[in-house]
């Protein structure tokens, strides 16, 4: 396994939320919900450096992209753009599992 797929720290202070998405048939729902929660935790907590980690490629595209349409996950993704919005120093990135 090469150096960048392994975890790396964040920058002195930042933090990391890994998010892993442990569900076979619910995995999207699972891994969106985990991002959600986490992000509303870290407003909560006043977490203002946050880098947001998936391993989960589709809950990153979804999220992120303008053109997904996802009825069931609707409130969650838009919930989910919506804290990001808040604050620019939070990012949502997509990582290899290895890494997360």
């Amino acid at each position: 396994m090469g150096r960048a797929n392994m975890w790396s720290p964040p920058d002195q202070g930042w933090l990391k939320f890994n998010v892993i998405g442990a569900s076979n048939r619910l995995a999207l729902y699972t891994e969106t919900w985990g991002i959600m929660v986490g992000l509303e935790i870290a407003r909560d907590t006043k977490i203002n450096y946050l880098i947001m980690e998936t391993d989960f490629m589709e809950a990153f595209r979804v999220i992120t992209s303008d053109a997904a349409n996802h009825p069931v996950l609707e409130y969650m993704i838009n919930r989910i753009r919506q804290l990001l919005k808040m604050n620019s120093m939070v990012s949502l990135e997509h990582t290899f599992h290895e890494g997360n």
